[in-house]
């Protein structure tokens, strides 16, 4: 995950008015997109705040003592993993607790899986998530989880990261 700051101006049209918020993501589309869906757009095909800096750029600014007011940061947090050796194709599954729905209260484990079944390797995998809530863990099946794309990809990115350090332990 890379670090992007948006800065606020003094206009009222900001959520803030000063200082700025990180948002944790991908890349700049994956942080505007995350951005965009706490504070969407006043006007059109206009992200709503001064400036985007990438996280080497805001080494580079000096705003002073200036207030960091927010974190947007992954939906899931990752628990664990583990690789699935099968006859004819690797699986890497990994455990992870859904924290929009721990503010609601429900405790939710999201389980995700990349493997070598239909592609040659992790990253040219589909991923394929799917739900289970903790409360009916004895006598629920899990359920397919419909994500968007920047909840799939951060999945993704994740399993993926994490095999790579856990191989190169090995």
């Amino acid at each position: 995950m890379k670090k992007f700051y948006f800065t606020f101006g003094n206009s009222y049209d900001y959520p803030y008015q000063g200082g700025y918020l990180v948002v944790n993501a991908i890349d700049r589309d994956d942080a505007i997109e995350k951005y965009r869906r706490k504070y969407p757009d006043i006007h059109e095909n206009t992200v709503n705040c001064a400036f985007i800096y990438t996280e080497n750029e805001w080494k580079n600014i000096n705003l002073g003592q200036s207030l960091c007011h927010e974190v947007i940061d992954c939906r899931f947090k990752f628990i664990e993993a583990k690789l699935v050796d099968m006859a004819h194709f690797k699986m890497y599954e990994g455990k992870f607790q859904d924290m929009e729905q721990m503010k609601n209260g429900v405790e939710v484990y999201i389980y995700a899986n990349v493997s070598t079944f239909e592609a040659y390797t992790f990253e040219e995998s589909e991923i394929k998530v799917y739900a289970h809530p903790f409360e009916k863990l004895y006598y629920a099946d899990d359920y397919q989880l419909e994500l968007n794309r920047i909840d799939t990809n951060e999945l993704k990115d994740v399993l993926i990261t994490n095999y790579k350090e856990a191989i190169s332990k090995a």
